[in-house]
């Protein structure tokens, strides 16, 4: 409990990603956390944009800070943990990364090739979107399609924004 509630990064003390913290408590003691498709939690769910963009900075900013304790006990859980912490961690750079290089090859190479990268943008998002429509029979799932928009527009800058400022504990609720 003492460590729970105690948590500090760069000397001050996190007032946010509390609940990343507990997990990372429970995973460095050895023991294992699962999905539970039926669990249920009340929370303030955002009902703006800016309110959205500022909790996804609060969780960014907590997932950054708490990578460094995950590391702590990812060998003694299975090896998918150490996959999905770098992958999480990488694509962001390698999709910011793919961007500047299209943006590279269109401006001074061929402009065409845009193009084609929002095709194969598309096509993957596609694949993505039916495999979910198959495993679960919800038409929702094409709403992801609009949302890797988003996510490649305002997400990923957004993880850019949590990494420069991850040393600033303000929760960015309040003005």
């Amino acid at each position: 409990m003492h460590r729970y509630t105690t948590q500090t990064f760069f000397g001050k003390v996190c007032t946010y990603g509390d609940d990343r913290h507990l997990t990372n408590l429970v995973l460095e003691e050895g023991w294992n956390v699962v999905y539970n498709k039926d669990a249920e939690a009340l929370t303030h769910v955002p009902n703006n944009l800016r309110e959205y963009l500022r909790q996804q900075l609060r969780w960014n900013k907590s997932f950054y800070r708490e990578m460094l304790w995950t590391m702590k006990a990812v060998t003694k859980h299975n090896a998918y943990l150490i996959y999905d912490l770098a992958m999480q961690f990488i694509l962001p750079f390698l999709l910011i990364g793919a961007l500047m290089h299209t943006a590279y090859v269109a401006a001074f190479v061929d402009g065409s090739i845009v193009f084609a990268y929002i095709g194969i943008m598309l096509g993957v998002s596609l694949l993505r979107v039916t495999y979910g429509l198959i495993r679960t029979k919800d038409l929702g799932f094409y709403w992801f399609l609009i949302y890797g928009l988003f996510h490649v527009l305002v997400l990923i800058p957004t993880r850019f924004v949590a990494l420069a400022t991850l040393n600033d504990g303000k929760w960015g609720t309040r003005g």
